[in-house]
């Protein structure tokens, strides 16, 4: 599933990458503060967030070099 996330977000363009970046922070940002007595930052959902962060931050860095 990785390769084909990888590809739909090479095919994005920068705005929708950051929109997107900037909704999945806003999400996180929710999850492990505002309801961090229902959600623990290691469990699934979190970290499938924080991977797609992580992806978009790297698809981000690599067309600015």
């Amino acid at each position: 599933m990785k390769n084909k996330t990888s590809q739909q977000l090479k095919s994005m363009s920068t705005n929708t990458l950051e929109e997107r970046l900037d909704a999945l922070c806003s999400t996180i940002a929710k999850l492990t503060q505002d309801y961090r007595h229902v959600f623990e930052a290691d469990e699934k959902l979190c970290v499938m967030v924080q991977d797609e962060i992580n992806d978009i931050v790297d698809e981000l860095e690599s067309r600015q070099q």
